[in-house]
């Protein structure tokens, strides 16, 4: 029985061999020609060129192979080499650059495949006993590189988010710590690692602003606090306050940094009755050095009025500095709103009374 060649590169090899085999002068006569003449002549330079660049070729895709085999060769070892020291993440590196030179050298989908398992059970041991040590840095670069070489490591996704969750805690108590020592640059460092992760852990992201403001310089870190509704329409108050955090958030960047505006209602809510009886410039410092703010905006929205059919509005503001209460800036004015405002949609009509606010704080 022969046996069946199987290389491609092996089977032309051969087949060109065969042709350079055919005696030149038989080809010519079978196409009619005479052996002696000058067309047997030219046929016969035909076939052996066309042989001698069959061979050629046939010679180079061998030698090629061979070459890409060899190289393919020398990482598939190099990849043994490492599973036998229990280096699986290098394993899994070679056996890669094994398989890109050539898919189907061997067994290397396999190894390779083998190999990624046991590296993602390396890594995640390793970060493991690192997260214990407390050395939550290291741990999260293997976890990373386990899923590197398991994308779809259910297992390693876990561990990164609970690690988050650790790392941000951590994060967030030696910031607190450099901020009670005026470390501010520190302090920034540790909250911006935070604020990274998890911007919405506990008031991370007002301790990550203050800090910021204090490092950088030239912005004032401002809690807006409230306005005193006189104006009998109940709720107004709320919606300009919120109109203006956004307002000032956006046209005032340059110069204002916002402390959290649910935080801030939060505080005022949770301690107004504790620190004073009533709302004024004491309860609003009180507040401003709970929040670790530089200023705070207080206001007061007057009576309502009517002039030529259109609703008009008393309003005044004005921001002080903390803790000593000091007037930075103060704005009195009268709003007319437009003629399709009515009292039904007057909290709509808000924020073109906040632009106009923010407007003049700014000047």
């Amino acid at each position: 029985m022969m046996r069946k060649i199987k290389s491609p590169v092996a089977f032309l090899l051969i087949f060109f061999l065969l042709t350079t085999a055919i005696p030149a002068p038989v080809a010519a006569q079978e196409r009619g020609f005479s052996a002696a003449g000058s067309s047997g002549d030219n046929g016969k330079e035909y076939i052996t060129t066309v042989a001698v660049v069959a061979v050629v070729v046939a010679v180079g895709l061998l030698v090629r192979s061979a070459a890409r085999n060899s190289k393919a060769g020398k990482f598939y070892r190099q990849g043994e080499d490492y599973a036998a020291q229990g280096r699986w993440d290098l394993a899994a590196d070679a056996f890669a650059e094994a398989a890109k030179i050539n898919p189907k050298y061997r067994d290397v989908q396999s190894k390779l495949a083998h190999a990624r398992q046991q590296a993602e059970k390396m890594l995640i041991a390793l970060g493991d006993d690192a997260r214990e040590k407390e050395k939550l840095e290291d741990a999260l670069v293997y976890y990373q590189k386990a899923l590197k070489y398991q994308p779809d490591s259910v297992l390693a996704r876990a561990r990164l988010e609970d690690l988050g969750r650790q790392m941000v805690a951590v994060y967030y108590r030696r910031g607190q710590i450099y901020e009670t020592q005026n470390r501010w640059e520190e302090a920034l460092r540790e909250y911006e690692q935070a604020y990274r992760i998890d911007p919405q852990y506990e008031d991370l992201r007002d301790r990550y602003l203050r800090a910021k403001a204090r490092v950088e310089g030239g912005q004032t870190l401002l809690g807006v606090l409230y306005f005193l509704n006189y104006s009998g329409y109940a709720g107004l108050d709320t919606s300009l306050l919120q109109a203006v955090q956004d307002e000032l958030a956006t046209a005032g960047a340059d110069r204002y940094v916002l402390l959290d505006y649910r935080r801030v209602q939060m505080i005022i809510s949770e301690q107004a009755e504790a620190l004073g009886e009533r709302f004024d410039d004491s309860l609003a410092m009180d507040i401003g050095r709970l929040l670790g703010a530089d200023a705070v905006l207080t206001g007061e929205i007057g009576a309502i009025t009517r002039q030529g059919g259109r609703l008009r509005i008393q309003v005044t503001a004005k921001i002080l500095e903390v803790p000593g209460a000091k007037v930075l800036k103060e704005v009195e004015f009268t709003h007319t709103f437009s003629r399709e405002t009515t009292m039904e949609n007057l909290p709509l009509a808000m924020p073109g009374l906040a632009q106009e606010l923010v407007k003049k704080i700014l000047q």
